[in-house]
């Protein structure tokens, strides 16, 4: 499911439905509208053109405009349910189950737009939209963390948490990954299509381009806050990236947004 093109245009109903075991083969036809719903405790599932999807607190379900499904109840429990409508752009005909780390994240943010969605005017669109897209990015996260190889996740992870220091050691991310270092780079390049070091690069520049186009800060700085070892390193990498100096990134930057 590609959601990079998903454009909102309507929140038309966030509940929280519970669901008994008695209460079982609910037949919904030409449903109105897309949806989301994800397992607060319990677990259903939804019956779609010969597929089953299991609804638990390990996977959201998207559910598609207009189809025509059962729904079962394995565990009784309740289910949070979020309706919208979408820019005619986005079509997504079948369901969806996307495996997430942690239903905890999910529940908060769905807890917020149900309060919202009840006790607040329709001013509040803007917060409403606000966070049923927090709601997709989460799920566009984990989405591209399910694509990693699950040996690699450890580096990844440690990647992500240690961007702005120097040493970021290959040898300890092979071990982090109980792999040798020749295996690791092998793996790691055949996974994200660049080498570790490389893609470590390409972090560290588009965090430093964030900070140019954010702020003011001297370059030494910046430099310092991605991880770069001496400034001249910094130069000189970022303007192979890019084919321009920092100065001239920031330079150009705010000439196109004023």
């Amino acid at each position: 499911m590609n959601l990079n093109n998903l454009t909102i245009t309507e929140i038309s109903g966030v509940c929280t439905p519970v669901y008994e075991t008695k209460r079982c083969n609910i037949n919904i036809k030409n449903r109105p509208w897309y949806g989301i719903s994800f397992a607060i405790d319990g677990e259903i599932s939804y019956s779609h053109e010969g597929k089953t999807y299991i609804s638990d607190k390990k996977h959201v379900i998207f559910h598609p405009k207009g189809a025509t499904y059962t729904l079962d109840c394995y565990k009784p429990g309740s289910f949070a349910v979020i309706n919208f409508q979408c820019a005619d752009s986005f079509v997504q005909k079948n369901f969806v189950s996307i495996p997430i780390d942690d239903n905890e994240r999910f529940i908060s943010l769905h807890s917020q737009l149900e309060k919202i969605t009840l006790f607040n005017s329709t001013e509040n669109n803007l917060e409403k939209f606000s966070l049923l897209y927090k709601i997709f990015s989460c799920l566009f996260n984990d989405i591209n963390k399910n694509k990693i190889c699950p040996v690699l996740k450890p580096a990844a992870k440690y990647i992500e948490e240690h961007i702005n220091e120097q040493e970021l050691s290959i040898k300890v991310l092979a071990e982090l990954c109980h792999l040798s270092e020749s295996y690791f780079r092998r793996l790691f390049k055949s996974n994200f299509g660049f080498s570790p070091k490389q893609y470590i690069l390409d972090v560290r520049i588009k965090k430093a381009k964030t900070l140019l186009e954010s702020g003011n800060d001297k370059l030494l700085n910046v430099a310092d806050q991605c991880g770069f070892s001496n400034l001249y390193y910094f130069l000189r990498v970022f303007k192979e990236k890019n084919g321009c100096t920092p100065t001239e990134y920031r330079k150009l930057f705010y000439k196109e947004i004023l």
